[in-house]
């Protein structure tokens, strides 16, 4: 097993230059040594490039000189960027399985190859295999100290729907070299709100939250408490469950003013059969709003499962799921936005924008409903009634004319 991790990025660590060129000994003369700090690590030349090396640093003084812990292997001439860095090796374990114990590799922690010119450390496990999982944390070798853990990797590799998967794919672009994956990662949350903003209904943005049991005399129940991430409402489904009945339907929406004349009598009696759901203002309590439901509940047997298109959360790590189910998408408006805002190419920036544009038609056309799905206006034959609202439906006739016929 071969694992490629992308190595840290120095682009936000402290950086000065040589002030003189660089031939021998452990001391570095650069335009300016504070904020270099004793025991942390020194890149000296661009990552990426050949012959750029690694040492830890054991002092600094005059505000002029950095004394390595030993000399350089190469010779660096005046101007030569000069990186701090917390780390510098990578400490990998792996298991059997995803959440079980992980113990350290062959050879593990490994020096970080900060000349690779994919920005990358190679690693090989010799007795790893497919079946194992695996994870890493960067190490500073002289203070004993780690940083945070990777997300877990499968021995498998990257499945497509994560964004591991369109990273690589990206950062394998010649145009990609050089930007970071925060800022790869931030593209591909542009991307999320752009496929929002173009197909707010596609089912990919929809999800059935956690099922809430009803509370006793209760009608209003809090969207931000129950449903975090919700966004706006498709449809609210109602579990009724009484002995042998167990049965789960979905309620007819209310505009708010007709809501509130079900309520009017504070008399009335309370019914687990719900019939009705509209939405009610927020407050400090809950700053999403409410749900509100209609009858009242008379026990806590009964259960709400709002149908909601959710907020999307950011992409950060390469363990994060792709909630669009195209990481082409991701890819393209990735290299769009690195050629039109960084690298302000911008025959590049219209050729990936016009596959963006593409990209976001064939998703269009994915996120059509499938067909043979059940219409409540289409004629349904024998036994229509059953096939459009179920065995289970309890609207009177009446109510069905009103509102569907």
């Amino acid at each position: 097993m071969k694992l490629q991790i992308f190595n840290p990025d120095l682009s936000s660590e402290e950086r000065t230059y040589l002030e003189a060129d660089y031939s021998s000994g452990t001391t570095l003369t650069v335009r300016n040594s504070s904020g270099f700090t004793a025991g942390y690590y020194v890149v000296i030349g661009e990552p990426g490039q050949e012959q750029t090396e690694c040492k830890r640093v054991a002092s600094t003084t005059g505000g002029k000189t950095i004394t390595l812990e030993s000399a350089l292997t190469y010779a660096h001439p005046k101007s030569t960027p000069v990186y701090e860095s917390k780390w510098n090796k990578w400490a990998v374990e792996r298991s059997s399985t995803s959440g079980g114990t992980y113990t350290a590799i062959t050879d593990s922690p490994f020096d970080i190859r900060w000349d690779d010119k994919e920005l990358s450390t190679l690693i090989e496990d010799v007795s790893g295999s497919t079946s194992h999982y695996y994870r890493w944390r960067p190490y500073n070798e002289y203070s004993g100290t780690y940083g945070s853990y990777s997300d877990v990797l499968s021995g498998g590799g990257q499945e497509r729907n994560t964004a591991g998967y369109a990273l690589m794919q990206v950062k394998r672009n010649p145009l990609a070299k050089g930007v970071d994956d925060e800022t790869i990662m931030e593209f591909f949350n542009d991307f999320n709100d752009l496929v929002y903003e173009e197909i707010p209904k596609a089912w990919w943005f929809t999800k059935e939250g956690t099922q809430v049991a009803t509370a006793v005399s209760t009608y209003k129940y809090a969207i931000t408490t129950n449903w975090g991430d919700f966004q706006s409402m498709k449809y609210m489904l109602y579990r009724y469950v009484n002995g042998d009945t167990d049965v789960t339907y979905p309620l007819t929406y209310s505009p708010l003013v007709e809501f509130y004349n079900f309520k009017a009598d504070s008399d009335q009696a309370e019914d687990d059969y719900a019939k009705y759901w509209t939405m009610l203002p927020p407050d400090s309590t809950s700053p999403k709003g409410y749900i509100g439901i209609h009858p009242t509940p008379e026990t806590d047997d009964c259960f709400l499962a709002p149908v909601y298109n959710f907020a999307l959360t950011d992409i950060s790590t390469f363990g994060d799921t792709l909630v669009v189910p195209k990481p082409k998408g991701y890819v393209d408006y990735a290299l769009y936005r690195i050629a039109d805002d960084i690298k302000l190419d911008s025959n590049n920036a219209d050729k990936y924008n016009a596959r963006v544009r593409a990209d976001i038609i064939a998703l269009k056309k994915r996120s059509r409903r499938q067909l043979g799905q059940p219409e409540f206006t289409r004629f349904r034959g024998v036994r229509g009634w059953s096939r459009n609202f179920g065995d289970g439906s309890y609207l009177s006739n009446q109510d069905a004319r009103e509102l569907y016929f």
